[in-house]
């Protein structure tokens, strides 16, 4: 498609010419198209630092150049702003979808970059025209899905296409989602827990409380296949209560029939994290029974709470202030901000797997070093998750870590087992 002097139009007949051409297509069984939704991802940003009144100019540049990756028969209009709805030849497969993916980054990055000084990114879902019974409105809000949830990237830039791999998964979380009331009432949801082993000392007297899904004809049913749904749609609040209610009665059994005070650490969801219903719901459950708040500590997931310190505060607040304590998890994974360590009250620092990759490597040791000593310094122990070697183990102890989490020592497992192993048990140990 020759983009020279191409124009557009901002109005909402635009919509009805996609949509007259998607239902011809539907009609004559052109399977081998796709309708797609792009966003100019960073433009916002991209049009300030150039000049706000140039904002139309660079739509149209950026509409041009999407032109240019066109034939004749395909099809393209500005839906809004900085958006467009296109119609093009795309199978519904991973080659022809990284194939066009791949023109349509190149064609907007590269000529922003040379043109403009920096790259202006895409973010594109596809949705195939192989369902004879989707309707336009529909398939656009497929295509928009695959956009806002995609699974593949270039740098910057993100595209994914629906039937490839969003709707199957999603159906299988509604399907799931429909069983999780019954799941919770016929108590197949189980409380495992991870232990902490203790570096000074070689024993277990903490873990992490986790969940597993047991059911009884399908087996154990893998935490992607449900958590991200049950995350979505609030279900899991009535799970983390749940669990939060098993794993109390649990130490208070330890510690009236055995004598044992063992601490659990629960994570945070971010459905509770968002509300101002958590310490109610939680305190309300721990008083029914007969331990002290000390043997709570409530996980702070790093990548819910970093852009939110002004919510955080007052939520760490009252954690502290009925006796449980707080724990930083994850640190690491992404974007670690000091903000937290510094702004709010924490006993714990987690440091994430993903920083423990490579042992001999001088830069690896030296980073979670500091960061140990910088835990120390603000008063915090030091939890360092998913170790699987002796050599990490033993690194970690010499430099003054004081918990490990890991197959190393232990995986998670079933609280009666659990039970069996270090509370019945007084042999435990490495």
């Amino acid at each position: 498609m020759d983009s020279q002097n191409m124009i557009f139009d901002l109005d909402q007949s635009n919509e009805q010419k996609i949509k007259t051409e998607y239902d011809r297509l539907i009609l004559d069984n052109q399977n081998g198209y796709s309708l797609v939704s792009i966003k100019l991802k960073n433009f916002i940003t991209f049009s300030h630092m150039l000049a706000d009144d140039k904002g139309e100019d660079l739509i149209q540049v950026a509409y041009n150049r999407l032109c240019t990756c066109l034939s004749d028969d395909e099809y393209i209009v500005r839906i809004h702003s900085y958006y467009f709805n296109l119609l093009i030849k795309c199978e519904a497969n991973l080659d022809d979808l990284h194939r066009r993916a791949h023109e349509f980054h190149f064609a907007v990055k590269n000529f922003f970059e040379e043109n403009y000084g920096r790259p202006l990114y895409l973010e594109m879902g596809y949705c195939p025209l192989n369902h004879p019974d989707v309707d336009f409105y529909t398939a656009r809000y497929y295509a928009e899905i695959s956009r806002m949830a995609s699974e593949y990237t270039f740098p910057e830039t993100n595209y994914d296409m629906y039937y490839i791999s969003y709707q199957d998964q999603k159906e299988d979380f509604l399907k799931l989602e429909n069983l999780v009331p019954e799941a919770l009432a016929n108590g197949d949801f189980k409380l495992y827990l991870q232990p902490k082993v203790n570096l000074a000392t070689g024993q277990v007297d903490s873990a992490e409380a986790l969940v597993r899904w047991i059911d009884p004809k399908r087996g154990m049913i893998p935490l992607t296949s449900f958590l991200p749904n049950i995350e979505e749609n609030g279900f899991i609040r009535e799970m983390d209560l749940y669990l939060f209610d098993k794993a109390c009665s649990y130490m208070e059994r330890w510690l009236k029939e055995y004598g044992r005070k063992f601490s659990i650490s629960f994570n945070l969801s971010k459905a509770y994290f968002n509300g101002t219903f958590f310490m109610d719901e939680f305190t309300s459950v721990f008083k029914k029974y007969n331990i002290s708040p000390d043997s709570v500590r409530i996980e702070l997931l790093e990548s819910i709470v970093l852009n939110d310190i002004e919510h955080l505060l007052p939520l760490v607040t009252n954690i502290y202030e009925f006796g449980f304590s707080c724990a930083l998890d994850d640190f690491g994974s992404g974007f670690s901000s000091f903000d937290i360590l510094t702004s709010v009250k924490l006993s714990e620092l987690k440091i994430d797997r993903s920083l423990f990759k490579d042992i001999t490597n001088d830069k690896e040791r030296s980073l979670i070093c500091h960061i140990v000593d910088i835990a120390h310094d603000m008063d915090m122990e030091v939890v360092a998750e998913g170790i699987e070697t002796e050599d990490y183990a033993n690194y970690l102890k010499e430099i003054g870590c004081d918990f490990i989490q890991g197959f190393y020592y232990y995986k998670p497992m079933p609280v009666d087992e659990f039970e069996k192993l270090f509370i019945t048990n007084t042999q435990q140990g490495r």
